[in-house]
């Protein structure tokens, strides 16, 4: 069963917003400009907001959009 299924979408876009933050980062570096320090911070709390939400998706495996299914649980008696 595990061989047929992926990565989550919810976790391909957070390792896509990541992605991309960190590179953006590499170009704000050094600056004195405040509005490159303003995105920065914006950035890294979107980013790091991203990772809590998705550690908070997948850490109740059984409700939300991605599920893991009871029904292997059930039929073996636990």
């Amino acid at each position: 069963m595990d061989s047929r299924t992926g990565i989550p979408d919810l976790l391909w876009f957070v390792l896509i917003a990541g992605a991309l933050s960190t590179i953006s980062f590499t170009f704000l570096f050094g600056t004195e400009n405040l509005k490159a320090q303003v995105v920065m911070v914006v950035l890294l709390s979107v980013v790091i907001s991203l990772i809590l939400f998705t550690i908070m998706s997948l850490d109740y495996p059984f409700t939300g959009k991605v599920v893991v299914s009871s029904q292997p649980f059930s039929l073996i008696g636990l």
